[in-house]
């Protein structure tokens, strides 16, 4: 597992390191994956369940105007009406033999989260909780898309990356695609790489990282004034 950073300097991270126990029960197994963070002051690390799970996490979107957070659900139906309408989404849920139970089942279940304001960019910390947990009245302009993926895992976790697996040609039809509603802009996908240096997400940047507010994480990592 990597040590913990020596300096406060944002920009220096270990890599990720793995780590393998053996001689577990199943039960002592479940509790030290499904505990997400390990922290003391020598190191911290994140348990990782090596079952590989999709993600629901699909893209984020850009450009459907300022829309605040008590008006997510025109959000919400723009992704479902291109999902019901985009002919390529048809195709591709004819090619799993999905019957119109199952496509409800999936558009029925999306969220959508703010990852992006229209003012006073997240630079700081010192507005980063504000970001985090936004008010009805925050103009939002960038959001992030959560379906649950048309199928649990992969069999082989080395294919992940690869363009021909089903997950990515899921994750590639919302790359793609436009989405709209009666109250929103014509939003697309926002093609900036966004990675947590801290948990390793690929759904927010650094600053917006919820375990920062952990009670533990601040006492072993105190930030700067700003």
């Amino acid at each position: 597992m990597p040590l913990a950073a020596s300096t406060p300097d944002c920009t220096q991270y270990a890599q990720p390191w793995g780590l393998l126990v053996k001689g577990l029960t199943l039960i002592c197994a479940q509790t030290l994956t499904l505990t997400h963070l390990w922290i003391c002051e020598a190191f911290g690390f994140i348990a990782i369940n090596q079952l590989f799970k999709l993600t629901p996490y699909v893209i984020s979107i850009r450009d459907l105007g300022v829309c605040h957070l008590n008006k997510k659900e025109y959000v919400i139906q723009g992704v479902k009406n291109t999902i019901m309408t985009n002919p390529d989404f048809s195709s591709f849920f004819c090619n799993l033999a999905f019957l119109k139970d199952n496509i409800l089942s999936i558009v029925n279940n999306i969220n959508v989260i703010p990852r992006g304001y229209s003012n006073h960019p997240c630079k700081t910390y010192k507005n980063c909780t504000a970001k985090i947990y936004p008010q009805d009245s925050d103009p939002i302009t960038l959001w992030g898309v959560y379906i649950p993926p048309p199928f649990e895992s992969l069999r082989d976790m080395n294919l992940v990356d690869h363009p021909k697996t089903p997950y990515n040609k899921w994750v590639n039809l919302f790359q793609r695609s436009s989405f709209t509603s009666k109250f929103t802009l014509k939003g697309h996908w926002f093609t900036d790489i966004m990675t947590c240096h801290t948990c390793k997400a690929i759904d927010h940047s650094y600053l917006m990282c919820p375990i920062h507010n952990i009670h533990e994480w601040k006492d072993q990592y105190p930030r700067k004034p700003s």
